[in-house]
């Protein structure tokens, strides 16, 4: 029964859409409007609204290693473009906790932030700050599912020497033996998979002058 956060569609938004897939914040932002809120279930059935999704890519000083996650099978639906997809990023749906009274367009920000620290605490137990990071915002609209969501992405260093995760062990594969959930890779290392989504593909490209998207015809 969760009331989630979400933008109308309208002509200008989509005309900007359908431009690339990548776009930097001063770009969206106005056009995206005002953040309204209603019940997941309702949002999920209509195609007239689109959901942001702030998500929060986590990389070394020098930008050559980076977090990597996977969902469980058992947290995302048969469909799901993250289903057994290494993702460059976590995060989630904004709520209406994270809402400010009052909000402007220039509070979308710090509403997307807040939903970051409270989304990245829930799923791999630590604590971001994340500061004046600009996002940018990542549109795919390769299917159904993903035309109703659009990544709001913020780029953040730490160190990767001393920080440790705590994953949520019923949305995340843990962090033990083989697994590629959890752990920092090398940038270089990922380059060479193909089982990214295409969120993560994106932020390879934008954020790490990583992969071409022509390889990716068929993704």
């Amino acid at each position: 029964m969760e009331r989630i956060g979400y933008f109308n569609r309208c002509v200008g938004l989509e005309e900007i859409l359908c431009s690339k897939r990548v776009f930097n914040y001063e770009e969206l932002s106005e056009a995206l409007g005002k953040i309204r809120f209603e019940f997941r279930s309702t949002i999920e059935k209509n195609e007239n609204y689109i959901q942001p999704i702030p998500v929060l890519v986590i990389t070394n000083k020098e930008r050559d290693k980076i977090l990597t996650v996977m969902k469980k099978n058992t947290s995302v639906s048969e469909n799901s473009p993250e289903k057994n997809k290494l993702l460059l990023y976590v995060g989630g749906h904004v709520r209406t906790e994270d809402n400010i009274n009052d909000l402007q367009l220039s509070d979308l920000t710090e509403v997307f932030r807040k939903t970051l620290r409270r989304e990245v605490k829930e799923e791999i137990g630590i604590t971001v700050q994340i500061g004046d990071i600009k996002p940018f915002f990542i549109y795919t609209p390769n299917s159904d599912i993903e035309k109703k969501h659009i990544a709001v992405c913020f780029l953040q260093e730490m160190s990767t020497e001393t920080i440790r995760f705590r994953l949520d062990k019923y949305e995340l594969r843990q962090n033990t033996g083989a697994s590629k959930s959890g752990k920092f890779q090398e940038v270089t290392k990922i380059v060479k998979k193909n089982n990214l989504d295409s969120w993560s593909i994106e932020i390879m490209e934008y954020c790490f002058k990583k992969y071409s998207m022509p390889l990716f015809a068929n993704t």
